[in-house]
């Protein structure tokens, strides 16, 4: 079961209201159906983030509409993290200066400093490393049949989101973790500040 961020909750509230020129979520169970591949920003986030697995570059993804009826098998860990980044991409577009931390998008400061994430077989969630190409990566962990079905849903792509986040803000200052965590060994940051840690998105 995916682990949850214990001191970096993800306070979701959807709202619609109109924008204009702005692509805007309105039905975000909906939104999760579309495959992130056939996306008007699909490009954008190929190019803006490197995906690898184990290292080595992802090329074309497969996906088949609508996600949530996809065979698990078929559901696969760079199909989520795509969802993620186009939850990202889109979930406070033309709002910039929603975060205490940032006076743009929270897409556009995680990839100031992250431009891509490498799935692994073996590690665990963490940042950042280098790969060779400049680029610094998250590690995301594969998943098993079980998360990545929990993954379909909103809550589980907000977890990873939140991950995101969490890790991002490392790059930022001395956000260190710390061992006595009742979330397990170095799960939990040093200090704890609602206006620096909690994330209030609104879509």
């Amino acid at each position: 079961m995916k682990k949850l961020i214990a001191l970096f909750p993800l306070l979701i509230t959807l709202l619609i209201f109109p924008h204009e020129a702005v692509a805007v979520i309105c039905n975000i169970k909906a939104f999760l159906d579309d495959c992130p591949t056939l996306d008007p920003a699909y490009a954008q986030i190929r190019s803006d983030f490197q995906l690898r697995r184990d290292g080595q570059l992802v090329g074309d993804i497969a996906c088949q509409e609508p996600v949530s009826q996809m065979p698990i098998d078929e559901y696969t860990d760079e199909l989520i993290v795509l969802q993620g980044l186009r939850m990202a991409y889109y979930m406070d577009r033309g709002q910039p200066g929603q975060f205490p931390w940032t006076a743009g998008t929270f897409y556009s400061w995680l990839k100031q400093k992250i431009g891509g994430i490498n799935i692994t077989s073996t590690g665990q969630d963490e940042c950042c490393f280098t790969l060779g190409d400049g680029r610094l990566y998250f590690y995301v962990r594969a998943n098993d049949d079980f998360s990545r079905n929990f993954d379909r849903q909103w809550q589980g792509i907000a977890d990873n989101i939140g991950l995101m986040a969490h890790e991002r803000r490392h790059l930022d200052g001395s956000f260190s973790h710390v061992d006595c965590c009742p979330a397990g060994d170095n799960a939990c940051d040093q200090t704890y500040d609602v206006h620096c840690r909690t994330i209030f998105v609104r879509i």
